[in-house]
């Protein structure tokens, strides 16, 4: 879906789209870490990726669009923001991990962590569920990564 729509048409935007290793499903529980991609354009008039993304890089505007939003078939997600910071796309990509085990994901967790320049006050443990946005950069070998805390909904066992 890089260079497809939604509908599998050829377009050069490509589309948002989930890591093929996730579970989305309904009633089950979603993936330890919901992955989503997206480009960024930011040199054209398009809307419609991830651009929109790079906006967290100011803490205020994480301070004022804290939750992100995910709807399911029949179920809404809610998480809270506690990281953004940029990864390198080759050294990183153990943070696109869908399912990993408690040692994998408190990596995760660490580095996402570890690179943000920010503090959100958001305590995260590898008891939560994630989500991880991932969109490019101006640099081809790094990505902007924002990722959130599940807070209600997925089936997860959420606490606030």
């Amino acid at each position: 879906y890089l260079r497809r729509d939604e509908k599998g048409t050829e377009d050069y935007h490509g589309c948002i789209y989930a890591d093929y290793t996730c579970r989305m499903n309904s009633g089950e529980k979603v993936s330890r870490n919901l992955i989503f991609y997206g480009h960024t354009f930011t040199d054209e008039d398009y809307e419609g990726g991830f651009e929109d993304l790079h906006k967290y890089r100011v803490f205020e505007f994480g301070q004022e669009n804290p939750y992100i939003y995910v709807s399911l078939a029949d179920e809404k997600l809610a998480y809270q923001i506690f990281s953004v910071w940029v990864c390198d796309a080759n050294d990183d990509t153990d943070c696109i991990q869908a399912d990993p085990d408690d040692a994998a994901f408190q990596q995760i967790l660490d580095k996402a962590v570890a690179g943000c320049a920010f503090d959100y006050g958001v305590d995260v443990t590898t008891d939560d569920h994630i989500l991880t946005l991932s969109t490019c950069t101006a640099d081809p070998n790094s990505r902007l990564l924002v990722v959130a805390k599940l807070i209600d909904g997925g089936g997860a066992d959420v606490k606030s």
